[in-house]
Order: C-alpha cells, then sequence, then structure tokens
C-alpha cells in the first residue's frame, strides 16, 4: 500500500493517527522526507529532516515507536542537537536500532552520551554539510609540468565545522560495523576506547570538500594530527579512509596489525610525511592511494611485501623523490598510477616485472627515461604518459604491448616521435596524441600504420586556446578501415563525415 502525503499539517496527523489505531495499516510502505511517502516499514524506519522530528506529529510517533525503529535518517539541521533533547531521550529507547544518519549537522560538536545505549547499532554515518564558508588564500603557482600546483595554487580554505568528538563510551557499541564521519573537519581526535568496537570494519574520516581531494580548489582545513594507536586495535577493519586529512602528518607505528585491512585511502593528506615500516604486514591490502601526499618524500621498501596489492596510487606526490625497486615484487597489481611532479627522475626497471598490470600512468616532470623493461608488460591495456618534459624519447619495445588498448602521450615537448613499433599495436583502439602547454612539441607518428587494425579514435591536438605546429599525418592511416572518429587540433571528423 502506498500513501501520498499532502502539505497541510492537519490531514498528515489524521494519516498518522489512523496508522497508529489500525494494525492493518501499519505494514503500509511510507516515506516520511517532506511529507511524502519512503519506501520503509512505518514501525521500522523513518526519514526525517531534523526540524520535523522536533515538532509534532513527528515527536509522537518517534516516542511511540523508537523501540521498533531498526532504521532513522535525519537530515538538515543547522542547529545544534542538543535542542532537540526529547528525541534523543526518545532514541536512548531504541536499543534495536541498527542503522542511524545523521545528514548536513555542520553545528553538531559533539553526540549525546547516551548514543552508547544504542547497543544493537551497526551502522552509524555522520556528515557536516559541504561548503560552509570559506576564505580566500590566494598565492599563484604552478607545478613544473604546467599544471596548477595543489600545494600553492589560489584556493578556498573551507572553515571549520561539524563533530569534535565521539563519546568515550563508544566502544559499547559492540555491534559497529560501519562508522563514517563525512566533512567533520573540526573532529580532533577518536577516543581510545574505541577498541571496544570489535566488529567494526569500515572507518571512515573523510574530510575532504570533494571528490578530488589531491587537487581541490578548496581546502578544507583539518583537526585531525594524528591517529590513536587505539585504531590499529581493531581486528576486523576493512576499510580505512582518511580522504582530506591534510593536518596528518604520520600514521602509528602499528598500523600493520590491521591484518584485515584491505583499503587504505589517504588521498588528499597533504601533511603526511611518513609512512610506517610496518605497512609491509598488511598482508590482505588490496588498494592503497596515496595521491596528493605532498610532504611524502619516500615510499617505503616494504611496500613491495604487500603481496595482495591489485591497486597503487601516488599521483600528486610533489616531494617523492624515489621509488622502491621492490615495487616489482607486486605479483598482483593490475593499476599502478605514479604522478610525482618534481624529484622522481626515473623509474626502476623492476616495474616491468609486473605480470597483471594492466593500467599505468606515467605523470612525472623529472623523469628522464622510461625502462626498457616496460615492453614485458604484456597485460597492459591502457597506458599514459603525461607531463614528462625531460623524457627524450620512448622505448622501441611499446610495440610488444600486444594487448593494449588505449595510449595517451600528453605534454612530452621533447619527444619528437613516437616509435615505429607503435605500428604493431594491433589491440590498439584509441590513439591520443596531446599538447596542454605553452611548450611546443607534438611527437610525429610511425608511417608504417596499416597493422592498427582495431584503431576507432585518433585524437592529435591542443586544448583550445593553445596552437602548435600539428605533426604529419601518414599515408597509411587511410587503409584503416575501423577509425570512427578523428580528432586534428579543433578539427573532429565522424565516420560518417569520413
Amino acid at each position: 500500500m502506498a500513501l501520498t502525503w499532502h502539505e497541510s499539517e492537519d490531514i498528515v496527523r489524521g494519516v498518522l493517527s489512523k496508522l497508529q489505531s489500525n494494525i492493518d495499516l501499519l505494514n503500509c510502505d511510507l516515506v516520511c522526507r517532506r511529507w511524502r511517502a519512503l519506501q520503509q516499514p512505518l514501525p521500522q524506519a523513518a526519514n526525517l529532516t531534523a526540524e520535523q522530528a522536533a515538532q509534532q506529529p513527528w515527536l509522537r510517533w518517534l516516542v511511540r515507536n523508537a523501540h521498533r525503529l531498526v532504521s532513522l535518517t535525519l537530515s538538515g539541521c543547522s542547529d545544534s542537537l542538543t535542542c532537540n533533547r526529547q528525541m534523543w531521550q526518545s532514541l536512548s529507547q531504541a536499543h534495536g536500532l541498527q542503522q542511524l544518519q545523521l545528514n548536513d549537522y555542520k553545528a553538531l560538536s559533539s553526540l549525546p552520551p547516551s548514543i552508547v545505549n544504542l547497543t544493537s547499532l551497526r551502522d552509524l554515518r555522520i556528515s557536516s554539510s559541504k561548503g560552509n564558508g570559506s576564505i580566500n588564500s590566494s598565492s599563484s603557482g604552478s607545478s613544473s609540468s604546467g599544471q596548477p600546483n595543489s600545494s600553492s595554487s589560489s584556493r578556498q580554505v573551507e572553515q571549520l565545522c561539524g563533530l569534535q568528538e565521539l563519546p568515550e563510551g563508544t566502544g559499547a557499541l559492540k555491534q559497529l560495523q560501519w562508522l563514517e564521519l563525512q566533512h567533520c573537519s573540526a573532529l580532533q581526535s577518536l577516543p581510545e576506547g574505541i577498541t571496544g568496537c570489535t566488529a567494526l570494519t569500515t572507518l571512515i574520516l573523510d574530510v575532504a570538500a570533494s571528490d578530488n581531494p589531491a587537487y581541490d580548489p578548496v581546502i578544507t582545513t583539518s583537526r585531525l594530527k594524528h591517529l590513536p594507536a587505539a585504531t590499529c586495535q581493531l581486528p576486523r577493519l576493512q576499510q580505512l579512509s582518511l580522504r582530506g586529512c591534510n593536518a596528518l602528518t604520520d600514521l602509528p607505528d602499528a598500523l600493520g596489525a590491521l591484518s584485515s585491512l584491505t583499503l587504505l585511502e589517504m588521498e588528499g593528506c597533504h601533511g603526511l610525511k611518513v609512512l610506517p615500516d610496518s605497512i609491509e604486514q598488511l598482508q590482505a591490502l588490496r588498494c592503497l592511494h596515496i595521491n596528493g601526499a605532498n610532504s611524502l618524500e619516500v615510499l617505503p621498501e616494504g611496500v613491495g611485501c604487500l603481496g595482495n596489492l591489485t591497486q597503487l596510487s601516488l599521483s600528486y606526490c610533489h616531494h617523492l623523490h624515489k621509488l622502491p625497486e621492490s615495487l616489482g615484487q607486486l605479483q598482483y597489481l593490475r593499476v599502478l598510477d605514479i604522478g610525482c611532479h618534481g624529484l622522481v627522475n626515473h623509474l626502476p626497471p623492476s616495474i616491468g616485472n609486473l605480470p597483471q598490470l594492466q593500467r599505468l600512468t606515467i605523470d612525472c616532470a623529472s623523469l628522464n627515461d622510461i625502462p626498457d623493461s616496460i615492453s614485458r608488460l604484456t597485460t597492459l591495456t591502457w597506458l599514459t604518459i603525461s607531463h614528462c618534459l625531460g623524457l627524450q624519447q620512448l622505448p622501441e619495445g611499446l610495440g610488444n604491448l600486444q594487448q593494449l588498448r588505449r595510449l595517451v602521450i600528453d605534454t612530452v615537448p621533447n619527444v619528437y616521435a613516437l616509435p615505429d613499433s607503435i605500428g604493431m599495436l594491433e589491440s590498439l583502439e584509441e590513439l591520443h596524441l596531446l599538447n596542454d602547454s605553452e611548450f611546443d612539441g607534438l611527437p610525429k607518428l610511425p608511417q608504417q600504420m596499416e597493422r592498427l587494425t582495431r584503431l576507432t579514435k585518433l585524437q592529435i591536438g591542443t586544448v583550445p586556446g593553445i596552437e602548435h605546429e600539428l605533426p604529419s599525418i601518414p599515408g597509411s592511416i587511410g587503409v584503416l578501415s575501423g577509425l570512427k572518429e578523428l580528432h586534428i587540433g579543433q578539427l573532429h571528423l565522424s565516420a560518417a563525415e569520413q
């Protein structure tokens, strides 16, 4: 049974009265967001704004049904929750509540101690609203690649907001599996008692104001400088996300004790200076994302011991000056993103020992050469070589990458021609030759391209507003019957137009 609720509070109150008196209607599906129905059983779930929850008839309903609640979402309150004392008193009786979500609570500085009475709680998610006012921070700069420098470009600084702390008794939530604090930039620490949350599998402490905190036009100031050692005593923790925690300078030495950890997300941790040596003990780890760790200088040699790692992202790590030779030991690695603009001038030859690598991105302004061993990456399907301003040539062995489907060569002004072996890439579907900087130069195509029978897209040119001399197009391109899109400079031809 579905109901359409009206704006009139009198009609709503009448509907509630019928629902509370008629046991047959208690099983209908409702939506309680802005007087309309939500697909959840009324006695077990509710999705309300905080203003509604603090008023009649919602508060009466909450008082009567708290003991039945399994899921509750409260959204959009600009005032502190301490003003809703009766609501929290009612919730303290919700002993069967398994999921509690508080959205857009930018003035919420702390949770009431009574929350520890929710002993059945499995999922707790709290978010402050994004964009709570900002302060201009203008300082210009650019990276050596010609791209904006994430540590010095003109940005806005977002003001502190949201939750500052969790109750000391949080450890009493023995059933808690998911704890998520989104955009709570005022958070200073986690309680030591969190070790009591032995069922916790996901811990998200994301501060980032956008989906790309590695290079974000808004700097969200964070107060979380250290992760307590107690965090490393969560035996079932599988996901740890610290996106945008730019005040974080290090991780606990005992990090390696998280034996179940599969995801470690540290994108936008600009202040992170060092990773603990114990990281090599994270044998279950599959994804390690360190994008935007501007202060990180060295990647521990022990990273090569992460035997189950499938993704490693290092873009925007401007001060990283060396990659460990042990990278070649990552036998299950499928995605490798290297974006060390400032100091890395060579890649370890062992990079060719990655038997399952499928995607490789190299974005290093100081890089002088790419090792010939890259030709052994026979499972590679995507290869991007971008903003390598010091690179003089590409390895001739690129033609051995017989599984390669997409090749992007972007802003490598000192590479004047692609190796002839590129014409042997029979699986290649897309080829992009780009230049988005003031540096001159687009590499020439090989003369023999007739073997590129699967090529459907060829792009040669620059971004709008930047003009460079385009390389000559070989006549062999005319036999590529599968070509559907041809971009030359600002000209775009589709198959129909050709």
